[in-house]
């Protein structure tokens, strides 16, 4: 498979005023609906986010004095988006340009407490957030020891040029519900925006010392460019049953689900399969897939995720489309075939320096052989009917031998 560079969209090929694109949205049957939803779809972004969601802060929840200060050199800081359905290459893609920078990154999370690399939902929220922005308490500095700006390295500041980048996974990414429970996110380019933008803050109360979270969301006018990593749909749905495995470790008495699903090619497809025969007659009944597209794909392992994976990007696409912003496209496989490049594209895009040397990229595992010849070729009929025409170009080298 020939991977294709990275893709990055001029400064020059946006006008001032943003650009709308109306797509079919999938599982509306009537004309009268797909008109009314298509005209909806246009327009919508400039109308979202007039304001910012902005929460007062109680009197009593402190604001460090690094915070401040923080927020004051950076009062004009300008947000790039790094826009990944989970489990594509987020975490690397943060600490190469974290590390070769000596800048932080930000993310819209504020409430996840990363240790050594990995999140924690156990010790989330003991720790305060730093804004990125005087005026907004989303985005958030990332912040990886868990301790605050103040303890982390002399040699982190934030970036005093060209664009924060800036985690978030938008919306219509869950993984084990039923594929048409965030039908909303992924179908209405409007709900997938917000949800873009939506994050959380995380604050402390000074007198009893209590951490908890407030909920807002990114100014329109901050959002000026998105870095979209894409990673191959196929490595990218068994990551997610890896790190969903990884999370129900967390749980009290998970070892019989543990023993049910282990860590391996048979664990995978029995995972899904009992996944896929608990939702078979709900999906039976939806409008969700087009068509005949239901029974093509029934029997295909965590088939759902593959449409939750079209369906995000479609939205990503869309969404960068209407905001008019800059937008560049990196593939995580190509970190391991051209990094370099892709490393210098990434830098310039963000419009900031190298200064140290990047981390080290550990090429990860590729899980194409956990699916049959038959349930690729089915997957890749499934894009070609239910992805968008830049979703369909930008993932068509994964199915260059089903095409």
């Amino acid at each position: 498979m020939k991977l294709p560079t990275t893709t990055a969209t001029s400064d020059k090929q946006f006008s001032s005023q943003p650009k709308h694109i109306s797509f079919p949205f999938v599982g509306i049957k009537t004309v009268a609906c797909v008109t009314l939803l298509a005209l909806s779809s246009v327009s919508i972004i400039q109308n979202v986010y007039v304001s910012s969601t902005h929460q007062t802060r109680n009197e009593d929840e402190e604001i460090s004095t690094s915070q401040q200060i923080i927020q004051d050199k950076n009062a004009q800081q300008r947000i790039a988006w790094m826009m990944t359905f989970p489990n594509s290459g987020t975490t690397y893609t943060s600490s190469l340009v974290k590390t070769v920078t000596g800048t932080y990154t930000a993310t819209n999370y504020g409430q996840e407490k990363y240790v050594q690399g990995g999140r924690s939902e156990s010790q989330m929220q003991n720790r305060k957030s730093v804004s990125v922005l005087t005026d907004n308490p989303i985005p958030s500095w990332s912040v990886y020891n868990g301790n605050g700006l103040e303890l982390m390295g002399k040699a982190m500041k934030p970036p005093t040029k060209g664009y924060v980048l800036t985690k978030t996974h938008c919306g219509g990414y869950c993984f084990e519900c039923f594929v048409g429970s965030q039908s909303k996110d992924t179908q209405d380019t409007q709900a997938f925006f917000k949800e873009c933008g939506k994050g959380q803050y995380v604050t402390q109360n000074i007198t009893s010392g209590k951490f908890h979270a407030i909920e807002g969301y990114t100014p329109r006018e901050k959002i000026a460019r998105a870095v979209h990593v894409i990673r191959d749909p196929f490595d990218n749905v068994v990551a997610r049953f890896h790190y969903h495995r990884e999370k129900t470790k967390e749980q009290a008495g998970s070892e019989p689900w543990l023993a049910n699903y282990p860590n391996t090619r048979d664990g995978f497809r029995n995972f899904c399969n009992d996944l896929g025969a608990k939702w078979r007659a709900k999906e039976k009944r939806s409008v969700i897939y087009k068509g005949n597209m239901f029974e093509l794909v029934k029997d295909v392992p965590c088939h759902s995720d593959f449409f939750r994976y079209i369906q995000w990007h479609n939205m990503a696409f869309a969404t960068t489309a209407d905001l008019g912003i800059p937008s560049m496209v990196i593939y995580y496989e190509n970190y391991a075939e051209n990094f370099n490049k892709t490393k210098d594209d990434l830098l310039q895009f963000l419009q900031q320096d190298e200064v140290n040397d990047p981390p080290i990229f550990l090429n990860g595992k590729t899980y194409r052989h956990y699916y049959t010849k038959e349930e690729i070729g089915a997957v890749s009929t499934m894009f070609s009917k239910l992805g968008h025409q830049e979703t369909r170009n930008k993932t068509k080298h994964y199915f260059e031998d089903y095409m």
